[in-house]
């Protein structure tokens, strides 16, 4: 029974899928259609979610309905010929929690007036990048040339969270290998090329022959008037917004009068309610500073400034005062420029370019293309003179070649504000406002940090900045890399470490990681030979501290052995001590109440008395004696028992002799 209840359910949606949307829009014209209706919103996001959740719930012929005769977008599913089908689809989209109260309705539209729900999902692919523009239109021209070469995959892309940046793109690829072989093909037509990965949206893309719809101007302006938030809502600058109002302020001064006459009540109002709010918003280039050198190098820290950036601030200051400029706005531009003078785009630090100014006649973005700065002073000087064209401030000193170009530009000296910079600066619109967002708001909740420790922490940078490179480093540099580890350890209070760049704080794991592969180890071996008197002022109480030197010099590898550099102070004070051993032999006291016995010349002395010596020199073992050069000559003390072994061997040799002789007589 279950299984043809199965069946029977399988044959429904299988009749609902053969009737529904793919029927939509074959034609150019318009064609009344029965569809199951969840929802209803003039909030265009709204009804992309609905319509996204319709779709993961199974129906995957959801899709908006946007009405260019109203402002309304309805959230549809299925399209039919027949209303008897549209029932069984509605049927279905009720069992779910949120839509029991969708409806059958009539609706009248073409393939260009509906967005299916499956092509809002994101997904990630690999692609080859040919190009990207600040416009659609340059980026669409593109897209043809490379379709009329024969890459028909070949579509723009225009991403909502990058508002400026129109791409020009070959193929859609779920691997990197399969983009990297399909990218031959496009180097072979000569064409220049980037594999990116890229997340996005069917509705992200365009081509050529995409169809457009084109509204009456008065319908235009009220469209991008509808995506404008309630002037009272505002408390910020967003860029949606900000280029929302520009476009429409731009469009309603280019229409002719009848045409304004169709706009209906309120639009223009609310229009102007939003620039007013958008424009109370904005940070003037020119006025008063609001934050100070160390708060700005206390926050460059915090966001993980290299120190070359903390290093530069104080000019930014002086500049400052000089151009009646706000220094923390350049300071912190020359932030998102340089990513906190990490330099890890285009210009190098050696370019001292804090801004990313070009020549004056660049060809792309390579770091030939921009200019270069005889010293970083001079970069900051630079970056003011190239800010000054934008809002009238006459340049310091001889400017950079490309301050003459831009000087020549329709808009030089009337931006006033840092919001809008985006487009002219640089081709993003959010360009500006992301400076005022992302870096000038954290700049002013940085609290000021007090002189004393802001003076602590550079002058210790600057400390460890003049170290050679780790690879550099020998054992003369080791006491004072352990002072600079004791002190960072040890001396710095913890509101003075965190003014240190992280460069910096790099550098000490560095040289904590240098001592820690032995060099502690060596200099323990130098300070024990260090402590013992000079060879002269040794005395006899001092031989267990020579002994314990040369036992921790023992321990140490080959390697580290060559980097004692005292090593001939405690071989003097072995051979002291060994002298001093010696001397005590020979001079050895006998008890004045017992006298010495008498020596029997018949009798050696113990032979475990032998390695007494007598001569002053460091004792050495019966091995170590006989392997001396000097015991090779036959050479033998005068006195001891060498003296009495020749004694005996004399006579010896007399007896044997004498019998010999004997014996041959006998014969």
């Amino acid at each position: 029974m279950k299984g043809k209840k199965l069946i029977s359910l399988v044959m429904i949606l299988s009749m609902i899928l053969s009737f529904s949307i793919p029927a939509i829009g074959q034609g150019e014209d318009a064609k009344l259609w029965y569809c199951v209706q969840a929802s209803v919103t003039t909030n265009k996001d709204t009804a992309f979610n609905i319509a996204l959740n319709l779709y993961k719930l199974g129906f995957e012929e959801a899709f908006i309905f946007d009405d260019p005769n109203s402002h309304n977008y309805y959230v549809m599913a299925g399209g039919f010929e027949y209303r008897d089908d549209a029932q069984r689809l509605v049927d279905e989209v009720k069992k779910h929690k949120g839509y029991e109260s969708a409806w059958i309705t009539e609706k009248n539209f073409t393939r260009w007036d509906i967005i299916m729900a499956k092509d809002l999902v994101e997904k990630t692919w690999f692609t080859i990048q040919t190009g990207v523009f600040s416009t659609k239109e340059n980026a669409l021209n593109q897209v043809q040339k490379m379709i009329d070469d024969g890459f028909a995959n070949a579509f723009g892309l225009f991403l909502p969270d990058d508002t400026h940046n129109h791409y020009a793109l070959a193929g859609k690829f779920e691997t990197k290998e399969e983009a990297e072989n399909y990218a031959e093909i496009v180097k072979q037509k000569g064409y220049d090329y980037f594999i990116k990965e890229f997340t996005f949206r069917n509705i992200d893309t365009f081509r050529p022959d995409d169809p457009v719809r084109e509204y009456p101007p008065h319908e235009e302006f009220m469209n991008l008037v509808d995506q404008l938030p309630d002037p009272d809502s505002i408390i910020e600058i967003i860029v949606k917004d900000k280029v929302n109002s520009e476009k429409a302020r731009k469009l309603y001064n280019e229409i002719a009068n009848e045409e304004r006459e169709k706009i209906e009540a309120g639009y223009l109002e609310k229009l102007v309610a939003v620039e007013e709010k958008i424009q109370s918003l904005k940070t003037p280039i020119k006025s008063e500073t609001g934050a100070v050198v160390r708060q700005a190098q206390a926050w460059a820290v915090k966001r993980g400034a290299h120190k070359r950036y903390v290093d530069i601030a104080p000019m930014y200051w002086i500049y400052g005062e000089k151009t009646g400029m706000r220094p923390e706005i350049l300071y912190t531009q020359a932030g998102k420029e340089t990513n906190f003078g990490k330099y890890t785009g285009a210009v190098k630090p050696e370019m001292n370019n804090w801004a990313g100014i070009k020549i004056a006649d660049p060809v792309g973005d390579r770091p030939e293309d921009h200019e270069t700065f005889d010293t970083p002073e001079d970069g900051v000087r630079g970056h003011f003179n190239h800010l000054g064209i934008y809002c009238g401030v006459d340049p310091i000193g001889e400017p950079h070649p490309r301050w003459y170009k831009t000087k020549e530009a329709e808009w030089a000296g009337t931006i006033q504000y840092v919001e809008d910079l985006g487009g002219l600066w640089a081709p993003n619109p959010d360009y500006g406002i992301s400076i005022i967002r992302d870096y000038m708001r954290d700049l002013y909740n940085t609290p000021v940090p007090s002189e004393e420790d802001m003076n602590t922490s550079l002058e210790f940078s600057n400390g460890v900045e003049q170290l050679p490179e780790v690879e550099e480093l020998t054992i003369d540099d080791l006491e004072l890399v352990q002072n600079i580890i004791n002190e960072y350890d040890n001396v710095l209070t913890d509101s003075q470490k965190a003014l240190i760049p992280y460069n910096i704080k790099d550098s000490i794991e560095e040289l904590r990681n240098w001592l820690n592969r032995g060099f502690g180890d060596i200099q323990e071996v130098i300070d024990l030979i260090e402590k013992l008197p000079e060879a002269k002022d040794l005395k006899m109480e001092h031989k267990e501290e020579v002994e314990r030197a040369r036992s921790a010099f023992e321990k140490l590898s080959q390697e580290q052995k060559i980097l004692v550099s005292n090593i001939d102070k405690l071989i003097e004070a072995e051979q002291r001590i060994a002298e001093l051993e010696g001397s005590e032999d020979l001079d050895e006291p006998t008890d004045p109440e017992k006298p010495e016995k008498p020596k029997d010349p018949k009798e050696p002395k113990d032979p475990s008395d032998s390695n007494k010596s007598g001569n002053g020199k460091k004792p050495v073992s019966p091995k170590e004696e006989s392997d001396k050069p000097e015991d090779n000559k036959g050479i033998l003390p005068k006195t001891g028992y060498k003296n009495n072994i020749g004694f005996y061997s004399s006579g010896l040799l007399l007896l044997v002799y004498g019998m010999f002789l004997g014996r041959k007589k006998n014969k």
